[in-house]
């Protein structure tokens, strides 16, 4: 059994707050709050999933060396195609709009091995439609709150 955490980045471990008032020895555009990963790493380790990264820094080299070296906790629970691509048209057969739920949805039909999978994002417009039931929406005001983690881990282990 494959479980996969989707997980945004801006809106979820990190908050409008965080950026107004940034962690010690942390600075804009990357930050990253840890009691924030502390609760993305308890969805993952109670729920055996794997993280795919569906945010916009997945595109991001420097943001992406960021993660990997400030936070090894998610970086070492990627899965091993760890990131959505980004949407294009690159063919009739494979049409799909440049928007975060198509992305998801391409990644997942090239993967069919996953058979449990919830998406944890702020800005949840083009996921809705798509996945309304393995959506769990956090604020960019507050990020992931444990309610947030709770409801993932009951989307990931029911």
């Amino acid at each position: 059994m494959t479980k996969v955490l989707f997980l945004d980045i801006d809106g979820v471990v990190n908050s409008s707050l965080d950026f107004a008032h940034p962690p010690k020895g942390q600075k804009a555009p990357y930050i990253i709050v840890p009691d924030k990963v502390k609760l993305i790493t308890e969805v993952v380790d109670k729920t055996g999933s794997r993280i795919v990264l569906s945010s916009t820094w997945r595109n991001i080299p420097s943001a992406v060396d960021f993660i990997e070296v400030a936070f090894p906790d998610i970086s070492s629970r990627y899965h091993p195609d760890w990131k959505t691509i980004r949407g294009q048209v690159d063919s009739p057969a494979h049409e799909w709009r440049a928007s975060r739920g198509h992305e998801i949805k391409e990644w997942l039909s090239r993967h069919p091995e996953v058979t449990r999978y919830a998406i944890v994002d702020d800005d949840a417009e083009d996921i809705r439609p798509i996945y309304p039931l393995n959506l769990v929406q956090t604020t960019w005001f507050k990020g992931i709150q444990p309610e947030h983690a709770k409801r993932l881990i009951g989307l990931l282990n029911d």
